[in-house]
């Protein structure tokens, strides 16, 4: 017999860790709710100027379906973004997995949700006539 030397597997020096499944969905999510707030936020300001201009009556623009529409838009990116943050603060805790789609899907989600809230407190801020100057 012929002996011949058993050569070992080469040991990697490091495993390549793939993107968390789970954080490419929350950076997905929080791309998609930004794109939905500020569609909605550009079109109804476009939309209610357009009324605006046409026809003055302020009841005309609250009964438009199109406003309606368009305001409900807005009200599902901040929901969307509270789905996007469960879901990005449960790919950063996940181990063997790269975090940055996890992270930016994180801070997106939070940005949409912070631009929300700001956005509803200048329009009950704005009805009440009250700026505080």
């Amino acid at each position: 017999m012929i002996d011949s030397p058993i050569i070992p597997a080469p040991i990697p020096l490091f495993e390549m860790q793939k993107q968390s499944k789970i954080g490419i969905a929350s950076f997905v999510i929080g791309i998609v709710s930004m794109l939905i707030f500020c569609l909605a936020i550009v079109l109804a300001f476009g939309y209610g100027i357009t009324i605006g201009s046409t026809n003055p009556s302020i009841q005309s623009l609250q009964s438009s379906p199109t406003i309606l529409a368009l305001g409900v838009l807005l009200f599902l990116s901040p929901i969307l973004g509270l789905v996007g943050v469960v879901l990005g603060f449960v790919a950063v805790f996940q181990k063997n997995h790269k975090r940055l789609l996890a992270v930016l899907g994180l801070v997106f989600n939070f940005l949409i949700i912070l631009a929300f809230c700001v956005l509803l407190v200048f329009g009950l801020v704005g009805q009440t006539g009250n700026f505080g100057l």
